[in-house]
Protein backbone atom coordinates (compact mmCIF):
# COMPACT_ATOMS: atom_id res chain seq x y z
CA UNK A 1 0.00 0.00 0.00
CA UNK A 2 1.33 3.59 -0.88
CA UNK A 3 2.22 5.85 1.80
CA UNK A 4 0.31 8.83 1.50
CA UNK A 5 1.08 11.48 3.92
CA UNK A 6 -1.19 14.66 4.44
CA UNK A 7 0.01 17.72 5.89
CA UNK A 8 -1.96 20.36 7.34
CA UNK A 9 -2.13 22.91 10.38
CA UNK A 10 -2.20 26.47 11.34
CA UNK A 11 -2.11 29.67 9.31
CA UNK A 12 -0.13 31.66 12.04
CA UNK A 13 1.56 30.99 15.19
CA UNK A 14 1.88 33.55 18.30
CA UNK A 15 5.08 31.84 18.85
CA UNK A 16 7.66 34.06 16.30
CA UNK A 17 9.08 30.69 15.63
CA UNK A 18 6.54 28.89 15.07
CA UNK A 19 7.27 28.06 11.68
CA UNK A 20 10.47 27.32 11.77
CA UNK A 21 10.15 24.40 14.92
CA UNK A 22 7.44 22.85 12.72
CA UNK A 23 9.74 22.35 10.06
CA UNK A 24 11.61 19.82 12.03
CA UNK A 25 8.06 17.63 11.78
CA UNK A 26 7.98 17.71 8.47
CA UNK A 27 11.41 17.19 7.45
CA UNK A 28 11.38 14.23 10.04
CA UNK A 29 8.32 13.31 8.16
CA UNK A 30 9.40 13.84 4.19
CA UNK A 31 13.09 13.07 4.56
CA UNK A 32 13.08 9.91 7.02
CA UNK A 33 9.96 8.16 6.29
CA UNK A 34 9.52 9.30 2.66
CA UNK A 35 6.39 9.08 1.57
CA UNK A 36 5.13 8.29 -2.20
CA UNK A 37 2.56 11.25 -1.52
CA UNK A 38 2.27 14.51 -0.28
CA UNK A 39 -1.40 15.40 0.11
CA UNK A 40 -2.45 19.13 1.54
CA UNK A 41 -5.05 22.10 0.98
CA UNK A 42 -2.85 25.00 -0.28
CA UNK A 43 -3.11 27.18 2.23
CA UNK A 44 -0.82 30.02 3.96
CA UNK A 45 1.75 28.25 6.92
CA UNK A 46 1.94 25.00 7.42
CA UNK A 47 0.38 23.87 4.21
CA UNK A 48 2.47 25.92 2.39
CA UNK A 49 5.71 25.14 4.30
CA UNK A 50 5.15 21.84 4.16
CA UNK A 51 4.32 21.94 -0.37
CA UNK A 52 7.82 24.12 -0.62
CA UNK A 53 9.81 20.84 1.44
CA UNK A 54 8.68 18.26 -0.54
CA UNK A 55 9.00 20.23 -3.52
CA UNK A 56 12.64 20.45 -2.27
CA UNK A 57 12.80 16.87 -1.90
CA UNK A 58 11.22 15.39 -5.04
CA UNK A 59 8.14 13.96 -3.32
CA UNK A 60 4.93 14.04 -5.54
CA UNK A 61 2.07 15.74 -4.37
CA UNK A 62 -2.09 16.50 -4.35
CA UNK A 63 -2.85 19.90 -2.88
CA UNK A 64 -6.82 20.68 -2.90
CA UNK A 65 -7.78 23.74 -2.78
CA UNK A 66 -11.44 24.83 -1.81
CA UNK A 67 -13.85 26.01 -4.48
CA UNK A 68 -14.97 28.83 -2.24
CA UNK A 69 -13.37 31.13 1.14
CA UNK A 70 -15.47 29.76 3.49
CA UNK A 71 -16.55 26.76 5.60
CA UNK A 72 -19.63 25.15 3.49
CA UNK A 73 -20.86 24.06 0.82
CA UNK A 74 -17.81 23.60 -1.09
CA UNK A 75 -15.35 25.43 0.90
CA UNK A 76 -12.93 24.30 3.35
CA UNK A 77 -14.73 21.83 4.74
CA UNK A 78 -15.38 19.98 1.62
CA UNK A 79 -11.04 20.32 0.92
CA UNK A 80 -10.50 18.74 4.19
CA UNK A 81 -12.82 15.78 3.88
CA UNK A 82 -10.36 15.22 0.77
CA UNK A 83 -7.62 15.51 2.11
CA UNK A 84 -8.49 13.36 4.36
CA UNK A 85 -9.83 10.44 1.79
CA UNK A 86 -6.60 10.73 0.10
CA UNK A 87 -4.03 10.02 2.60
CA UNK A 88 -2.98 7.13 4.91
CA UNK A 89 -1.45 8.98 7.64
CA UNK A 90 -1.71 12.44 8.66
CA UNK A 91 0.66 15.52 10.50
CA UNK A 92 -1.36 18.18 12.49
CA UNK A 93 0.80 21.18 13.19
CA UNK A 94 -1.19 23.54 15.54
CA UNK A 95 -0.83 26.80 17.29
CA UNK A 96 -1.99 26.06 21.00
CA UNK A 97 -3.35 29.77 20.75
CA UNK A 98 -5.39 29.53 17.53
CA UNK A 99 -9.13 30.43 17.37
CA UNK A 100 -9.50 28.18 14.30
CA UNK A 101 -10.53 24.40 14.46
CA UNK A 102 -9.49 23.47 10.29
CA UNK A 103 -6.94 21.50 10.47
CA UNK A 104 -8.09 20.04 14.20
CA UNK A 105 -11.85 19.27 12.49
CA UNK A 106 -9.20 17.65 9.65
CA UNK A 107 -7.08 15.68 11.80
CA UNK A 108 -10.48 14.21 14.27
CA UNK A 109 -12.10 12.98 10.63
CA UNK A 110 -8.61 10.76 10.01
CA UNK A 111 -8.61 9.36 13.28
CA UNK A 112 -12.29 8.77 12.86
CA UNK A 113 -11.85 6.92 9.84
CA UNK A 114 -9.40 4.57 11.24
CA UNK A 115 -5.96 6.56 9.83
CA UNK A 116 -3.01 7.02 11.78
CA UNK A 117 -2.64 11.01 13.35
CA UNK A 118 0.63 12.72 14.79
CA UNK A 119 -0.09 16.12 16.42
CA UNK A 120 2.51 18.69 17.01
CA UNK A 121 1.51 21.69 19.62
CA UNK A 122 3.37 24.72 19.62
CA UNK A 123 3.01 27.37 22.34
CA UNK A 124 3.66 30.53 22.56
CA UNK A 125 6.23 30.20 24.68
CA UNK A 126 8.27 28.35 22.18
CA UNK A 127 7.61 24.46 23.54
CA UNK A 128 6.35 21.82 21.47
CA UNK A 129 4.75 18.96 22.31
CA UNK A 130 4.19 16.16 19.78
CA UNK A 131 2.02 13.36 19.91
CA UNK A 132 4.11 11.16 17.74
CA UNK A 133 2.48 8.27 16.03
CA UNK A 134 0.33 5.62 17.22
CA UNK A 135 2.57 2.26 18.03
CA UNK A 136 1.53 -0.90 16.67
CA UNK A 137 -0.99 -3.35 19.18
CA UNK A 138 1.33 -6.56 19.46
CA UNK A 139 -2.43 -8.43 20.28
CA UNK A 140 -3.80 -7.41 17.29
CA UNK A 141 -0.57 -8.53 14.95
CA UNK A 142 0.50 -5.39 14.19
CA UNK A 143 -2.52 -3.83 13.34
CA UNK A 144 -2.92 0.43 14.72
CA UNK A 145 -5.13 0.62 17.36
CA UNK A 146 -8.72 2.69 16.29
Amino acid sequence: MADILAVVGSVRFACPDGLHLATHAIVDELVTRRPDLFVSGGAKGIDLQAEGLADEIGIPKRIHYPKFPRWAPDGFKARNLLIVRDCTRLLAIRCAESNTYGSGYTRDEAKRQGKPTRTVTIHRDGRVDDTGWPQPDPDTQGELPL
